[in-house]
This record gives structure tokens, sequence and C-alpha cells, in this order.
């Protein structure tokens, strides 16, 4: 994931322009809703979006943190702590925030939506758009 921003960033540069990562939503945890790796979401998750505005050097960027909290049916016993951990991480560092899911019914369209764009717009080939700033 970071190597594809910098791969962007850099190709944007070598066309005079100039990309600066503004925001970062994850929507991610089911897959950490077990036993074993529930209770280190927490600090897993912390460490990770501070690496990531480290690496992308954007100290100020705003982080949306959420979970598609159906995962199981609503019978995994630990999505609850990871939806937690959310909220914890998301309070604790600056311009984050848990953005809740539970009423949201095109979780897995929008995961699908999203992954398509993410690919899309990682091509090697970039067009300078007229609206794009220098």
């Amino acid at each position: 994931m970071i190597d594809e921003a910098k791969a962007a960033i850099a190709a944007a540069k070598s066309q005079d322009v100039t990309l600066r990562p503004r925001a970062f939503v994850w929507v991610q945890g089911e897959s950490d809703a077990n036993a074993k790796d529930a209770a280190a979401y927490a600090a897993n998750l912390s460490a990770m979006l501070k690496s990531l505005r480290t690496e992308l050097a954007a100290p100020d960027l705003i982080l949306l943190i959420g979970v598609n909290t159906r995962f199981g049916n609503g019978k995994n016993a630990f999505m609850p702590k990871v939806v937690e951990a959310q909220k914890e991480v998301a309070a604790a560092l600056p311009r984050a925030r848990y953005v809740d899911n539970r009423r949201r019914r095109d979780l897995a369209a929008l995961t699908h939506a999203l992954h398509r764009l993410r690919h899309a717009r990682s091509r090697p080939t970039l067009r300078r758009s007229p609206a794009l700033p220098r």
C-alpha cells in the first residue's frame, strides 16, 4: 500500500504534479476479530497509522477508521473488541475519527468498489488534469 502510494507520488512528480495525501480510509478489522489478534489490534493499528503518516510525509493526514461490524453475521464475539480498539486509536491520534458502519448495508459492495478504484488509480500512467494544482 505504501509502495503504491509512493510510486504514484513519484510518477506524478515526474510530470510536474505534486500529490499531497489528505486523508486515509481504513475499513478493516474483520480478519483480526479472533482470539489471537483482537488483543493486539489497538497497538498494531496505531503503529501502522503512525508509520503511514511518517512514510508518506503527511503528519496531518486525516484518518477515518471503521470496520464491517456485521462480519460473522453479528455472532463474532471478538468484533466488539476490534471496534473498541478502533475507537481507542481514533481518540488517541490527532485528526483521526472512528466511523460507525453499523447502518451501512452495502459494505461488501463498497469494499469491492474501493479495491477496483485503488487498482485503477495505481496504474503507472498518470494523465495531467487541468484541475490539479502544480
